[in-house]
């Protein structure tokens, strides 16, 4: 009577608070956020059901995404012209890359947005079935959430930074006063060209800074969707390491040893758990592969721009700084960026460190307790590794990372070897050149 009772209350009562730790789940308020400045133009993002976002290219949220995407392009072709006109001086890329940087990334948030519905439909079927049967390991909504918060607050600070800079610097001195002054030296390479307007400057700050808030949030994206598939690994390779460990400690036990050779039942269930686990990392494996296609766009842009971005910084360095808070934004700046693409990098090379990371605790199991399923579970490990790319250019792992960082050493030197003239332009800049 009582169990009839608790199902009846379970059924007929409110639905629980506290919903799962699915990728939908985690990322909801993130997504919400990017959506109000303009990117990820998904319905029905506030859904608890994955199966009901939609993609409409005829919605007001594309729309929304097609505007912001217009007003970069527009910043981006003022500030190339500019740039053009001055002769290209390296630190005058840096608007232009910014800004072509922001365009590109909203048109390939705009490509994800159309491929995610379908992806988290197959995707939201597997994470429900993992999390029924493998035990997390971390409270991996609350780590998604303070993870991008603190990106976003460390970013926008740099953001912060470079305005004060813009502020203060020496250079691109005008005429006017008040705020009129500070719009004209901060998009200098729009007010040269067009009238200046309060209400034209105050809509150019906010794409500044929507600009900024996508600058950093494809890196921000990355780095949180390797959290959530890392600990989906994670969660195979923790039962994987409890059902080897319970393994060798009873088989240490001779009398038990004889057991599991010679009972024909045991090895039943002992064979369908190992073809459980090996089908569930089948699965997720395959559902890497595929997040791969949707993300390896927005991988190797992010890989790209940034090292363009350090290249760039690192050659500025090389001139003589006029102020304090020229050093301060250079130093914050140059930091930012170089910890940004090894916090991508780290995060992205966990996904394949994990997905290999069951490989020692198969590797040590006792030759009596082998079977095919485990046979072809180390196979697949060893073989087919899970990792996100750069469209297939190269693969995030641990080895990146020093890659990355002898590529950078090669390209600066070719960059100074070659550009002295630009050196000796940095020192005899007039004040019509904006830095």
């Amino acid at each position: 009577m009582s169990v009839n009772i608790r199902k009846k209350v379970a059924m007929s009562g409110s639905k629980p608070t506290t919903r799962p730790p699915t990728t939908h789940n985690c990322l909801r308020i993130v997504l919400i956020t990017a959506q109000a400045m303009g990117n990820f133009a998904i319905d029905n993002l506030r859904a608890e059901e994955p199966g009901k976002l939609k993609f409409k290219f005829k919605s007001w949220k594309v729309l929304h995404t097609a505007l912001f995407s217009f007003a970069y392009l527009f910043c981006a072709s003022f500030s190339l012209y500019k740039s053009l006109t001055v002769g290209i001086l390296l630190n005058q890329l840096i608007s232009p890359l910014f800004y072509f940087h922001s365009f590109i990334t909203s048109l390939l948030f705009l490509q994800l947005a159309y491929r995610w519905p379908h992806f988290m439909a197959q995707w939201s079927k597997i994470e429900i079935h993992l999390l029924k049967n493998y035990k997390a390991t971390t409270d991996l909504s609350k780590k998604i959430n303070y993870s991008a918060v603190t990106m976003i607050l460390v970013a926008l600070l740099e953001h912060t930074l470079a305005v004060c800079n813009f502020v203060y610097s020496s250079n691109c001195q005008n005429s006017s006063t008040g705020a009129e002054h500070l719009f004209k030296k901060e998009f200098h390479f729009i007010f040269n060209y067009m009238p200046y307007h309060f209400i034209f400057g105050l809509l150019l700050t906010f794409i500044s800074w929507t600009a900024t808030f996508l600058w950093n949030f494809a890196d921000v994206f990355i780095v949180l969707i390797s959290m959530i598939m890392t600990e989906r690994f994670r969660q195979i390779n923790q039962k994987i390491k409890i059902n080897v460990e319970e393994v060798n400690s009873s088989s240490n036990d001779s009398s038990a040893s004889f057991i599991k050779v010679y009972n024909t039942d045991f090895p039943k269930a002992e064979y369908k758990l190992w073809r459980q686990i090996r089908e569930d990392y089948n699965n997720l494996n395959n559902i890497m592969s595929h997040l791969d296609q949707i993300l390896s766009n927005l991988v190797l842009l992010s890989y790209s721009f940034n090292l363009t971005f350090i290249l760039v910084q690192l050659f500025n360095s090389l001139r003589q700084m006029d102020s304090v808070i020229e050093g301060i934004y250079f130093f914050y700046s140059f930091g930012f960026v170089i910890a940004r693409i090894v916090t991508v990098s780290i995060f992205g090379a966990l996904i394949n460190e994990e997905s290999q990371a069951a490989m020692p605790y198969l590797t040590s199991l006792p030759t009596e307790f082998y079977n095919e399923e485990i046979q072809r579970l180390i196979t697949q490990i060893h073989v087919d590794s899970a990792a996100l790319t750069g469209h297939n250019f190269f693969r995030i792992t641990k080895g990146l990372v020093l890659s990355v960082a002898a590529a950078i050493i090669t390209y600066e030197l070719v960059l100074i070897q070659f550009n002295q003239a630009t050196l000796n332009k940095y020192m005899t800049a007039n004040e019509t050149i904006c830095f």
